[in-house]
């Protein structure tokens, strides 16, 4: 996948050494994967998250009023290949590779996986990103196939990880250090409830269960 950003007509140029991976933020936020240069904008305002071939949309600030090929962008979106979202001042097109391309067209409004799974439950970071905890197991760490990467250069690979059962969700400390649930730190396997604060290497986030609130 590649980003293409413009500026009233005017294209863009993402930072040198930004490089797509599994998960993409773009915001106003300088922590933001892809940093646009907007007051219109929140922090973090869309999500990229990708899954297979497939790359799926959220909308993290739906207030703000970002608009995908010209509409309200939807719940969970199956990004197509040139789609374009309007965020602020800035277009931003969508261009996926051969494999990519296929597979979305073929995949085509197909229904965001995580939306219709028994045990919703999801994460709201301090800066206001959601991350779906629909899937069996959610990773935290600073691989680059975790599904929330921590950065610095002593973040592990593996800090953390979120597991669903039939009992719930627990939190799972993967030795990494410094993972702490309700301020103590995290045992072989903690049971996490709605309204939980949990920290992980410096990054904080509130546990809630049910679907993530649209709107």
């Amino acid at each position: 996948m590649e980003l293409k950003v413009t500026q009233g007509g005017a294209e863009v140029a993402p930072p040198p050494e930004w490089v797509p991976t599994c998960q993409v933020t773009i915001g106003a936020d300088l922590r933001a994967d892809l940093t646009l240069e907007d007051e219109a904008l929140a922090p973090f305002q869309v999500r990229l998250t990708r899954r297979g071939e497939l790359w799926w949309l959220y909308d993290l600030d739906p207030e703000r009023g970002a608009l995908l090929n010209g509409r309200d962008v939807p719940a969970g979106h199956l990004v197509q290949d040139q789609d374009t979202l309007t965020l602020g001042a800035h277009e931003v097109r969508v261009e996926l590779n051969e494999a990519e391309r296929g597979e979305a067209a073929a995949m085509r409004g197909a229904p965001d996986p995580g939306l219709d799974a028994a045990g919703e439950a999801y994460l709201r970071l301090e800066t206001g990103e959601i991350f779906s905890l629909a899937r069996d197991s959610f990773l935290i760490g600073k691989d680059e196939g975790a599904d929330l990467q921590l950065s610095g250069w002593n973040a592990p690979a593996h800090a953390a990880v979120i597991v669903r059962g039939q009992e719930g969700h627990h939190l799972i400390d993967l030795g990494g250090g410094k993972v702490s649930h309700q301020s103590k730190p995290v045992g072989l396997r903690t049971a996490l409830k709605d309204c939980d604060r949990l920290e992980i290497r410096g990054l904080y986030a509130i546990f809630h269960t049910g679907a993530i609130p649209r709107g």
